[in-house]
């Protein structure tokens, strides 16, 4: 299949600069009589080989494909996103399942809708996701099922044996294409977690955060068991009052903090900064229950909102990041900053993920300046005190320094999430299947 590639990537990208070359025409002004065609990069055609394999020696077998895991350097604006998707097309052609993820949501949502008429010309379209890597963990948990769905079910329903579900069986391997690895390594997802939770709604559930809100001073879960409230939940919820307890524990801690939290209101609804964006699909804990709460009080917040956004908060699981990328048959990616990565993040990526082969691109733009990002900010001073010789020893130390102690403590953390990640991963199973008791 290897000899095939170069043809098929001409079919490709013919296909791409037909569905391109008309709005890019209409973007720039040109008149029908002086239109250009949109054609690919040299660059990006060999780093689309490197993606496939081409080159490497054979690893592993993937559809008809035998491939390593690795790694492309492109500099900003060289066409990363047109790499990505072609390299998506080859694999979705050959009957893989393809998973493009980016650290923006916004840019993630650009590129789907850039090559959306590629893919549905080749029909592909149903094979090939872009994703955050907040949504490639969600996918992950809705192949078997619906996971939030089926736990609220359960509970508000209180049920502990649960019916089997007729799930759909993946039978095509998965491959993860990574835009921006650096990304992925930072603090934000290796060795964060994911935890998906769901809101427990019910006119019981909500008369007890109404008696808990008004009777502010109770300070112990015995002093909420005490409340009529309490006792219907008890007894309609009798399989699963321990979440319960656990969940008022955490609403009395909250009470005492949700002031604290910083939230503005818009648009009937709590909402939070997060970068240069105010969301209000954030939940915050039980701060953003009573904050709900505090604000309908000076009649901020609708009572159709308070009713809609407040419940019990039951987590479905914890599912560690670094786990994530384990499930793909295939891992391959490009990104801007592969040369400047710290020696503790390239042993990550080689012994973690058993990426070992790595591909620079040169740029058409020159070579980019990080001395002062390094050395700081009297980079100048530091540079002419150092030998020709030790320059580029002295910039890789100061880089490991930084990294060493950060990834070394990442490291401990995931490994100690790695049981938390399998009890998820069987909990997920259990519910699929549902068989609760084994």
């Amino acid at each position: 299949f290897t000899q095939q590639i170069p043809e098929l990537l001409a079919y490709i990208f013919a296909v791409w600069t037909l569905k391109n070359t008309q709005h890019y025409n209409t973007l720039r002004g040109i008149e029908a009589a002086q239109t250009y065609l949109l054609i690919p990069h040299v660059g990006q055609v060999v780093t689309v080989f490197r993606l496939l394999g081409i080159g490497y020696e054979s690893h592993r077998v993937i559809g008809s494909c035998s491939l390593i895991n690795n790694l492309v350097q492109i500099g900003t604006g060289e066409g990363k996103s047109v790499v990505l998707a072609i390299t998506a097309c080859v694999f979705a052609l050959i009957g893989v399942d393809v998973n493009c993820s980016c650290y923006s949501e916004v840019l993630s949502t650009r590129d789907k809708q850039d090559f959306a008429s590629v893919f549905q010309a080749l029909g592909i379209e149903d094979r090939i996701e872009y994703s955050t890597f907040n949504k490639l963990c969600e996918q992950f948990l809705n192949e078997q099922c619906n996971i939030r769905e089926k736990v609220s079910n359960m509970i508000v329903n209180n049920n502990i044996a649960l019916t089997t579900v007729d799930t759909r069986i993946r039978i095509r391997p998965k491959v993860l294409l990574i835009d921006e690895v650096d990304v992925f390594l930072s603090d934000e997802f290796y060795g964060g977690m994911y935890t998906p939770t769901v809101y427990l709604k019910n006119p019981s559930i909500k008369t007890l955060l109404d008696s808990i809100w008004h009777a502010k001073p109770l300070k112990t879960l015995n002093s909420v068991k005490a409340l009529p409230a309490y006792k219907t939940c008890a007894t309609q919820f009798s399989n699963w009052i321990s979440l319960f307890d656990e969940a008022i524990q955490d609403m009395l801690g909250a009470l005492k903090s949700f002031e604290c939290s910083t939230y503005v209101v818009q648009d009937d609804k709590i909402a939070y900064v997060e970068g240069e964006s105010i969301v209000d699909n954030v939940v915050r804990g039980y701060d953003t229950v009573w904050a709900y709460y505090f604000e309908n009080e000076k009649g901020k917040i609708s009572k159709i909102s308070l009713e809609t956004n407040v419940g019990i908060i039951i987590n479905c699981g914890t599912f560690s990041y670094a786990e994530m990328p384990h499930d793909f048959a295939y891992i391959a990616g490009v990104t801007g900053t592969l040369k400047t990565l710290a020696k503790p993040e390239t042993r990550i990526l080689k012994n973690v993920y058993n990426i070992c082969k790595n591909t620079y691109m040169p740029s058409v733009f020159g070579k980019n300046n990080d001395l002062e990002w390094v050395l700081g900010s009297t980079w100048k001073e530091k540079l002419s005190k150092i030998s020709d010789a030790k320059l580029y020893e002295a910039i890789n130390n100061s880089r490991t320094m930084l990294y060493e102690s950060k990834c070394d403590a990442k490291n401990l953390g995931i490994e100690q999430r790695k049981r938390d990640h399998k009890d998820s991963k069987d909990f997920m199973n259990a519910l699929s299947t549902g068989d609760m008791e084994s």
